[in-house]
Order: structure tokens, then sequence, then C-alpha cells
């Protein structure tokens, strides 16, 4: 039925906040700069968002709303951020409304499913935002072709290590190391058989290392995973490019903003180390390798106000890649460690079979 259709009595209320919807969030797309990066009719676009945050349950609805978040979020639009804060104040105006002509049943079911609403919309955001960074995890990924010479060296070289147990590493969005200690039961002509390992990560058509105790590393792909094993294809001989300190992933969309002499650039977090935060961006043009900036961002264990300086600046599918080092004080610091244990403890709960 949708969210007008249970509020039947106050359509002209929705109705008249949906200018103040409009309006308010061009005026946001404005002040971040990102209003001219957007192609087509931008107000025809945050319309139809607001009509589906109020009729989810419409199908075409939702897949138009699903591609215009997906077209802001390769835009770094922050718009989980913009749709809380004017969807809060649709719920502020609506209290409003119903304390002037007085509490009934009615209302608080009504103002329940206000809040239901927001909270499917924010969900399928974050979702979206997921799909986004796996995506550009993905292409990081590719590296290299398949050799099939090689690959018969490597199956060779692998049957030396039958029956042992390996190292398997997957580099979950391309930054957290997922480590499964596996069997190496078999291999054959072109494929090499591991006992299963218990992440979610390890299914097929993704890539993972295989690392053997003082030699270099293997990179593999997935083809089939049973009750007990999983079947991979050895790709070719590669370093295991293991991160050299603890780094997690948000699990939804975090805001940053950077200050540097040249601008202010805004994006989003896309790794976080005790020392160092990948930010994604399509601003590139401020951001110069070596370059002293300001970096905020907002954790659910505190807001990060800091000094740094980029180390690098990464083209990545329309977007760039920036790569700050932190130098934060004690209190940043101590936000920045309780945020990556509480993510790394989460992570590999997420992650377990």
């Amino acid at each position: 039925m949708g969210l007008k259709g249970e509020l039947r009595e106050d359509r002209l209320f929705l109705e008249e906040y949906k200018e103040r919807f409009l309006s308010e969030f061009l005026k946001r797309l404005k002040e971040l700069g990102v209003l001219e990066r957007l192609k087509g009719n931008v107000r025809f676009k945050i319309e139809q968002l607001y009509e589906a945050l109020l009729d989810l349950d419409d199908p075409q609805k939702l897949e138009r709303a699903k591609e215009i978040i997906y077209e802001f979020h390769q835009n770094n639009v922050p718009i989980r951020e913009i749709v809380l804060n004017l969807f809060l104040g649709l719920v502020e105006n609506y209290l409003k409304l119903i304390k002037e002509r007085g509490y009934s049943s009615r209302d608080i079911k009504n103002l329940k499913i206000l809040l239901q609403q927001l909270d499917r919309f924010l969900t399928l955001v974050d979702e979206l935002f997921e799909k986004y960074m796996r995506q550009l995890s993905q292409k990081e990924n590719q590296s290299g072709e398949y050799d099939r010479q090689e690959a018969k060296e490597i199956i060779h070289y692998l049957k030396g290590f039958t029956g042992k147990r390996l190292d398997l590493i997957k580099l979950f969005k391309g930054v957290f190391p997922v480590i499964c200690k596996s069997e190496l039961l078999k291999t054959s002509d072109l494929f090499t058989t591991f006992e299963k390992c218990p992440y979610k990560v390890f299914i097929p058509g993704e890539r993972f290392y295989v690392k053997v105790p003082g030699e270099k590393g293997v990179l593999a792909e997935i083809v089939n995973v049973s009750d007990n094993s999983m079947v991979a294809k050895p790709l070719k001989f590669a370093e295991i490019p293991l991160p050299k300190r603890v780094t997690v992933f948000p699990d939804s969309e975090v805001d940053v903003k950077i200050e540097t002499p040249k601008g202010v650039v805004y994006g989003f977090l896309h790794y976080l180390s005790y020392e160092e935060a990948g930010v994604l961006t399509t601003s590139g043009a401020p951001l110069e390798k070596g370059q002293k900036v300001k970096i905020e961002f907002t954790l659910p264990t505190g807001q990060v106000k800091t000094e740094g300086t980029i180390k690098e600046v990464e083209k990545r599918d329309g977007a760039y890649l920036v790569k700050v080092s932190l130098e934060p004080d004690f209190r940043n610091e101590q936000i920045i460690s309780r945020y990556v244990l509480k993510r790394q403890q989460e992570i590999l709960k997420e992650l377990r079979i």
C-alpha cells in the first residue's frame, strides 16, 4: 500500500513536505559541489527518490530509486546523511502536526510506520553502497591474465604440498585479509582441490592467494565449492599484497571532508587503519601527493578531526582513491583504535559460515 496509503489522512502533509525535501536536497548538493557532475534532471531524480521513500512496496519506484541511489554513490553524494536529516525533519514536522490536533492511537501507529520506512530506505542505501564498494574492489583485484603454461607449472609445484595445511588468503574489499588454514586435498591437470574454508568470501568466482611456507605465493580463482571442499584454478605466481597494519572498512557510508590548501573535497571512507585512511572521491583536482591536509569524519566511536599527509592519489573507474597518512592526537587515536578493533571483530563474525 505504501506510506501514502497508510497515512491517508495526512497525504496533504506529505505532499507539502515534498517541496522542502526537493529544495533542501538540491541546496545540499550545491554546497557539496557535486550538482554539476550529476547528469540529467537532478530535481526530477530527487522527486523520484521522495516518491520511492514513501512507497518502497511499488516495484517500479523501488527499481528507479536503486538506480538513482547507485548513481549518487558513484558521484560521492552522501545520500545516507542527506536523506536521514531530511526525513527526520519530516518526522519532526509530523510530530508538531499530531500534537496540535491531539494525539491518537492512529497517530502513534503512523509515526511508527514513518520510522520503519526510514529504516527500510537506509538499509537499501547501505546495500547499494556495499555493492558499489564491492565492484570497485573487484576491479582492483583483477590482476593479470590466465596463462596456461604458468598454471601447469603451479600445479606441478603445488603437488609437493598435497596433504599439508596451507594459508589461503582472501583480501576482502581489497584491504582486509581473511586467512583460512586449509588442507590441499589433491591436484589435477588444471585444478587444485582444497578443504572448504568456513568464510563466506571463499565462493565461486572469487580470487585468493595460496601462501606456501618459505616460498612465493600463488593467485587462484575458485570455480566450485561443495560441502567439504572447494576447487580452484591457479592463475599465476604472485607476491601476496598483505597490508602492513590492521585495516578495516566501514559497514555503511561514512562521509569524509578533506581540507586542502586549494579547497575542500568531500568523499567516502573506503578503509581505515591506525595510521591511514583511504577516501573515495570524484574530486581529484585539488589533491596532490605530499600535500598537508585536515581530514574529518564521524565513526560510531566518535568524531575524528586530525591532520594528515596525502600519500597517494589513485585513479579508480571515474573516481579517485586518496590515501591519507594520519597524524592523530591521543583523543583521535583512541577513537580510531576502538573503531578498528570493533570492526575487525565484526567483519570476522559476519564472514563466518
